[in-house]
């Protein structure tokens, strides 16, 4: 019997061929020649595809290192460089700022249903919010979920300058200090205690946190579409603006209305999602 292979490659010609009786080859053997026929096979086009390969990785880094002098102006970049020029080659999947939006919007929405649904509105809140204690409560909490919104607007884009917005924390913080002193000022020495504390310190801690779950965890999936260069950071704001809305929500049911009691247990509780926020980002914005 006479087997006969030929392969064409490129510009040669192999030809395997040899005469074999009937008595001299049996099954196995014309298994193991098949077998080592398709081994030759599949090395010589992996050969070709190797060279193939190499040749566009060369092409590919030769373009990179132009598109980078381009660029760069120098011959070497820096961090900041490097981390710009991903950011505006990486493909968008969703848009950054749609998809905060989207997280603004069903988070605080989350947020106001399930207090609605659980404690409810304070019952006496139209003839509440004719006291200033109440109406400072209630401005000094949004004013601060605006501010950390404001700045998760930002934080998750690299390369954006983002200390004016920081600055911008500065705005809630003196409000409270001037809140605070003016309390202590208008309220006997031996009330202060009574007003720091409250009626209702633990469902303080425990609601805020609650009502703030919702924006905290859409503003992490929100963030996970950008490039933020700080992971633990953007995580921080964004549990700080999660728990300035959770206290902004809160607000409408709390009856605990004193400055002091906002700038302990509210503050209190807005710092737990800013740890918790930290902890999260380092974990899960990384890229």
């Amino acid at each position: 019997m006479k087997l006969h292979f030929s392969i064409a490659s490129n510009s040669r010609s192999i030809v395997l061929q040899r005469d074999i009786s009937n008595d001299d080859i049996r099954a196995p053997n014309r298994a193991m020649a098949l077998v080592a026929l398709i081994g030759y096979i599949v090395a010589d086009w992996l050969r070709r595809c190797e060279k193939k390969l190499v040749r566009i990785l060369t092409a590919v880094s030769a373009s990179s290192r132009s598109l980078i002098t381009r660029q760069s102006g120098v011959n070497g970049l820096n961090t900041d460089d490097l981390i710009n020029l991903l950011a505006q080659d990486a493909p968008v999947r969703v848009r950054l700022g749609r998809a905060l939006m989207a997280a603004l919007v069903i988070g605080a929405s989350v947020s106001a249903i399930v207090l609605v649904s659980t404690v409810g509105i304070r019952a006496n809140m139209v003839e509440a919010l004719q006291t200033s204690r109440v109406d400072f409560k209630i401005a000094l909490t949004l004013i601060l979920a605006i501010v950390g919104c404001n700045l998760v607007f930002r934080i998750g884009r690299p390369g954006v300058d983002i200390k004016a917005h920081v600055l911008a924390f500065f705005l809630p913080l003196i409000l409270l200090v001037a809140g605070i002193l003016v309390e202590l000022f208008v309220l006997p020495m031996d009330a202060w205690k009574a007003s720091m504390i409250g009626r209702y310190p633990n469902v303080c801690l425990i609601f805020i946190p609650l009502l703030s779950l919702a924006p905290f965890m859409a503003f992490f999936w929100a963030l996970k579409h950008g490039a933020p260069e700080n992971p633990g950071l953007a995580g921080a704001v964004a549990g700080l603006a999660a728990g300035g809305i959770g206290a902004a929500i809160y607000a409408w049911h709390c009856p605990d209305d004193s400055p002091l009691f906002v700038g302990s247990w509210y503050m209190i509780a807005i710092a737990i999602m800013t740890s918790l926020g930290y902890i999260s980002g380092r974990r899960w914005l990384r890229w």
